[in-house]
């Protein structure tokens, strides 16, 4: 996850930071557990979600818009 993205449910996901970051701290009653906290790029393929709702009728496409 650390060099490439992930697909999930038709969605791109990247993580943005090359260092895990801070940790944080949660406590689930007596257990604390580390977290690591960092950022998520998500993105979506635009062109293959238009041309699938397209395909499947949702979509109408005129003078190219």
């Amino acid at each position: 996850m650390r060099s490439q993205r992930a697909k999930f449910l038709g969605v791109h996901i990247k993580r943005l930071a090359n260092n895990l970051g801070p940790m944080l701290c949660k406590k689930y009653g007596s257990v604390v557990k580390q977290i690591p906290t960092g950022n998520l790029l998500m993105t979506a393929p635009m062109s293959i979600l238009v041309e699938r709702l397209r395909d499947k009728g949702y979509l109408e496409v005129k003078h190219g818009r």
